[in-house]
């Protein structure tokens, strides 16, 4: 059956109907020559009549004529080398050239193809055309650049469908499409497609878990240089299809091999796609992997090669920071154009990558057995980097904000709208020019940055830097308002709750920091949210965020509180926080309590409870006596409340306790002595 025995026989028919009964006569034919010039002249009849394509009921009769069986004869006609001839000649075989069994396998894929775009809505469940999903992998490995083309983009279509993805994913031998990835970048689109669409799919939960890793490794395997840059570029697209890191094997047996594999790659080919690529997915296995990834990535060097004497844990922060700094000077100007998703996307990276190694930093500083592979003089080049990326970032999140909130950046601290003067929110606005996507707000880049700054403030002491940063006081509290902002219906939950408090634990060390806090109102904005977290707690059961961010909220105001700076500017409404802390029920626990599995719970509730007393009792002793006297009966309720706490921890002291519960109660005894001395 080679392409010219199929000339010569397909009649020529200038009318449709006519040629449509025949082609559906030959199709459903016992003889397979018939059935190819069959599929032949309805390959034929759908390129040329588009009237025909665009009836479904001629199309539906058409596709039930074809036989499936045979279709995957004609895909397997490659790996046999044979095709059966006539069942009516005693099963008799004939070899067929190279040229016969590509034809085959074209109009085969041609047919199916076809199909696949006129019903491509419904093809990902249509199982006559995703059964033959396993037919059209098989063939990948030899048939032509055309026709693989046209087999992953059929593949592709399939990914649409639950049946689709199931095919596909529950074939055991999948390296035809695995092998075809470093060659066809439709290939890497078929598993992209494939996990994300499982992804979504509650029936295709448990094959994910027990595919995602095996595709990574498979992928690994063939993915080695010059190539590893396509593998890390489609990574971050592909991790945040997989379940959650709690469900499946954690860490992944990929997770080593896959950082070897960016160490090196960076390591040896230090061009721009290779540096983007690399912190895009740094950034994304930080994300997946906190815990274990950034000891692996910054390790000191074993296997992957140094640039002279810079170690990968020095050139890779380096070379983030001088990305960062290179690009701040323009990145206004770039707001509304189209590159710009792309440019906040990396620095966000950027951003993401450099808080994991300071934290990875901090902790090898800490502890004396932790090896960071860095001299003395590679550490204050990197601390003078990152002093100068943290200043020039201070200046973009003042120009950024100040554009945002007044159309313009560079304004006077006095003519910027804030809490304290009329027709201002402090929360900022959308900008007609500014991105598309959700305004400054909903931005990569802001978390990020907040993130990394915060961190920097707080660990590194830098009395200079946090005057600056003092400067920005008007930003972080009105990034930390936009959280509860209640025209924001944003899905995604931007939270600036958390970096905003850990970069104040470090601006408030100075008096710069708490006179610029005083002065943008900064208690009223704190004690609001933490009088909101104390009164739920009685109304629903606590959740980790809230008890978090309540514990960092009180460790924020009592820095305050203890400040000399702030001490002979305590606020009589500062002391509206006491009948708040005096609300909350007392935490209920017992000993059984202690052996279950919510004892973190309670030891985070007790501890936030008990920081709230100790709150309550700097502010008396700090308040006025007068004032002080008028919030005595709040005070002996929190004085209660820290009793019972005492007394339950007398109760359970014959059954071991964690150490979070006794600190606790320890600190509630302090909080009555303290208050025993204010009110004798």
């Amino acid at each position: 059956m080679a392409s010219s025995d199929t000339t010569s026989t397909a009649p020529t028919i200038t009318n449709i109907t006519e040629a449509i009964n025949q082609t559906l006569t030959l199709l459903s034919s016992k003889d397979d020559t018939s059935r190819f010039v069959g599929l032949a002249l309805l390959k034929s009849l759908l390129d040329n009549q588009e009237e025909l394509r665009q009836d479904p009921q001629v199309t539906s009769k058409c596709w039930e004529a074809v036989s499936a069986r045979f279709l995957d004869r004609l895909l397997g006609s490659s790996a046999s080398d044979n095709i059966q001839k006539n069942k009516n000649k005693e099963n008799k075989k004939k070899k067929k050239s190279e040229e016969e069994i590509q034809n085959m396998l074209d109009l085969a894929v041609q047919v199916i193809h076809t199909f696949t775009l006129l019903n491509s809505s419904k093809a990902g469940d249509d199982e006559k055309l995703v059964g033959r999903t396993p037919g059209l992998i098989a063939i990948l490995k030899s048939c032509s650049e055309k026709t693989a083309t046209r087999v992953l983009q059929t593949l592709i279509t399939f990914q649409s469908g639950v049946k689709g993805t199931q095919t596909l994913l529950n074939i055991q031998d999948l390296s035809p499409l695995y092998n075809s990835t470093t060659t066809q970048p439709l290939a890497l689109t078929v598993l992209q497609h494939a996990l994300s669409n499982a992804a979504v799919q509650p029936e295709l939960q448990d094959l994910l878990k027990e595919k995602c890793n095996v595709v990574m490794y498979e992928l690994l395997l063939r993915f080695q240089d010059p190539d590893a840059v396509t593998l890390l570029e489609v990574v971050p697209d592909l991790l945040p299809r997989f379940p959650p890191p709690d469900m499946i094997e954690t860490p992944p047996a990929w997770l080593q091999p896959m950082t070897e594999l960016l160490r090196l790659t960076f390591m040896t080919q230090p061009v721009a796609r290779v540096r983007t690529a690399s912190t895009l997915l740094a950034s994304t296995l930080i994300q997946t992997y906190p815990q274990e990834f950034p000891l692996l990535l910054f390790r000191p060097n074993t296997t992957s090669k140094s640039s002279g004497n810079q170690p990968f844990s020095y050139l890779f922060p380096s070379l983030l920071t001088i990305d960062l700094r290179s690009t701040f000077p323009s990145l206004l100007e770039q707001l509304a154009s189209p590159e710009y998703p792309a440019i906040s996307r990396r620095l966000a990276a950027d951003f993401n990558v450099l808080f994991a190694f300071l934290g990875f930093l901090t902790k090898s500083l800490d502890d004396p057995d932790f090896q960071l592979g860095l001299d003395p003089d590679q550490i204050l080049k990197l601390r003078n980097q990152f002093a100068e990326t943290s200043s020039l970032t201070i200046e973009f999140l003042r120009d950024r904000w100040d554009a945002a909130v007044s159309g313009t950046a560079g304004l006077h601290p006095d003519v910027r709208p804030a809490p304290g003067r009329p027709q201002s929110t402090n929360v900022p606005l959308s900008l007609t020019w500014d991105i598309k996507d959700g305004g400054l707000v909903n931005d990569p880049i802001i978390l990020a940055a907040v993130r990394y700054l915060a961190l920097w403030l707080r660990e590194d002491e830098n009395e200079a830097l946090r005057r600056e940063a003092a400067g920005i006081m008007d930003v972080l509290l009105g990034l930390y308002s936009s959280a509860d902002d209640s025209n924001n219906q944003d899905p995604r939950e931007v939270d600036f709750k958390s970096p905003v408090l850990m970069a104040l634990e470090g601006i408030l060390d100075g008096e710069d920091g708490v006179e610029a806090f005083l002065r943008e109102d900064g208690w009223r904005v704190l004690s609001a949210d933490l009088s909101t977290i104390l009164v739920r707690l009685d109304d629903q059961p606590p959740s980790g965020k809230d008890l978090h961010i309540g514990l960092e909220l009180v460790r924020v105001l009592f820095s305050l509180v203890e400040s000399e700076t702030a001490q002979a500017k305590i606020k009589e409404d500062w002391m509206e926080i006491i009948p708040v802390i005096a609300s909350p029920s007392p935490v209920s626990w017992s000993k059984d309590t202690l052996r279950g599995p919510n004892v973190d719970v309670v030891a985070m509730r007790l501890k936030l409870q008990v920081s709230s007393y100790q709150l309550a009792a700097a502010l008396l002793e700090r308040a006025a006596p007068k004032v002080r006297k008028r919030y005595e009966k709040e005070a002996r309720k929190i004085k209660n409340l820290a009793t019972n706490d005492l007394e339950r921890g007398m109760v359970t002291g014959g059954l071991a306790m964690p150490d979070s519960i006794e600190e606790q109660i320890q600190g509630a005894g302090e909080v009555i002595n303290w208050l025993e001395e204010l009110y004798r």
